[in-house]
């Protein structure tokens, strides 16, 4: 068998430091002068080494991870790097993801268009991390699968949005300098849904082509829109429904100076949680109104009941109580003039007459 050369060692005159050394089939590992070219080469077209600024160069093929292509470089251990780091393209000419070392305390992931346009960048400082948009990107998206997502975690598991906003005081704290608009929330079937704008905030509002600009109204904090005579119809949502007690500590406006609502009943019937205002015909026959217990009412409910027949003086009407229960220490209380009326109210005990007439 033929021996082949694997090795060759050339010196220069002493004092001059031109040494090259040669390793491998085809030359495969190369010192030469200043540069050390690993695999570099290979192939037909492949470069000898990288250029005058490389000093060191191992080639490789993209793509040769996990395949029986002898393309990939692997370093055991730890990596570490003085300078900066660089991932390139596929076709070795642009950078893809780049760590800059800048400032002391200051490094930066930067990511790049094919034409090495500055998309954004990833860094950080000794306080914070960053993640900025360049001024031609205008979006930062959080994707998990094909859905768009935010989720921020932390120590106090609070959120803080704002311009210069170090210490959220909520799970979320939208703070600002801009003295006209705070937050503003869009659904996908109409524009501002939630608004707070100065020292307003608007639910609502700003909905049809003709609604006025509430947030122009000096005197008013807290607006909820909607459409009137809407509740029970099912033709619109525009009914603004507080589950639970509602504690006013003002009074109370409306444009129709009514508060509750109105029923007419011509037979006997239940009282109903809806019911208020009642107005009662017993042109037919007497009418009578069954009252809830006066603790399910409950305490400070208020019923008024009208004669609109104008013939309860022949045939009553009459307010029944719950049970065993009873209205001011008697079984029932009875409208018995034509056209009169009768307001009663819980104390969460017991009914309670307080006008008559």
């Amino acid at each position: 068998m033929s021996s082949k050369v694997v090795a060759e060692v050339i010196s220069g005159s002493e004092g001059v430091y031109d040494t090259s050394l040669s390793v491998g089939l085809n030359n495969s590992t190369v010192i030469n002068n200043d540069q050390v070219l690993i695999l570099s080469g290979g192939g037909a077209t492949s470069p000898k080494g990288f250029g005058s600024d490389t000093n060191f160069f191992i080639s490789g093929s993209v793509g040769s991870r996990g395949t029986g292509v002898k393309g990939s470089s692997v370093f055991g251990g730890d990596v570490i790097h003085s300078g900066s780091v660089v991932i390139l393209d596929p076709g070795g000419s642009d950078e893809n993801l780049k760590l800059v070392r800048g400032s002391v305390g200051n490094n930066f992931i930067t990511f790049e268009e094919n034409d090495g346009t500055n998309i954004g960048q990833i860094y950080a400082n000794s306080a914070n991390l960053f993640i900025k948009g360049s001024a031609s990107v205008n979006d930062i998206i959080f994707r998990v699968g094909t859905q768009n997502v935010l989720r921020m975690d932390g120590d106090t598991e609070r959120i803080g949005v704002g311009s210069n906003l170090q210490s959220p005081d909520a799970i979320l704290h939208v703070s600002g300098t801009d003295t006209g608009n705070a937050l503003r929330v869009d659904s996908g079937q109409r524009l501002n849904l939630l608004v707070a704008t100065g020292s307003h905030v608007l639910i609502l509002s700003g909905g049809g082509s003709t609604s006025p600009n509430e947030a122009e109204y000096s005197d008013m904090a807290f607006f909820v829109s909607g459409t009137k005579g809407a509740a029970k119809t099912h033709l619109s949502k525009g009914t603004a429904v507080f589950g639970g007690d509602v504690v006013i500590s003002g009074s109370l406006y409306t444009d129709q100076a009514m508060i509750g609502g109105y029923a007419s009943q011509n037979s006997s019937f239940i009282v109903g949680n809806t019911h208020h205002i009642i107005g009662i015909d017993t042109t037919s026959a007497v009418v009578t109104a069954s009252l809830p217990s006066a603790a399910a009412a409950p305490a400070g409910r208020i019923l008024i009941f009208k004669d609109t027949g104008g013939n309860a003086a022949t045939k009553n009407i009459v307010i029944d109580p719950n049970g065993t229960e009873k209205i001011d220490g008697v079984l029932q209380a009875k409208i018995t003039s034509n056209s009169g009326s009768m307001s009663v109210f819980s104390s969460g005990l017991a009914w309670h007459i307080y006008s008559v007439s």
